[in-house]
């Protein structure tokens, strides 16, 4: 997951906020559905 978050920050390598980790999980969570 972190790999996957490094890829769309584009190299920025600021901590993460919990509730923004929270939102790119849920936001992966609809993509890998809406794909299957």
């Amino acid at each position: 997951m972190a790999a996957i978050r490094n890829i769309f920050s584009h190299g920025d390598e600021r901590p993460r906020e919990p509730e923004e980790c929270f939102e790119t999980l849920l936001f992966f969570n609809w993509l890998f559905r809406f794909l299957k």
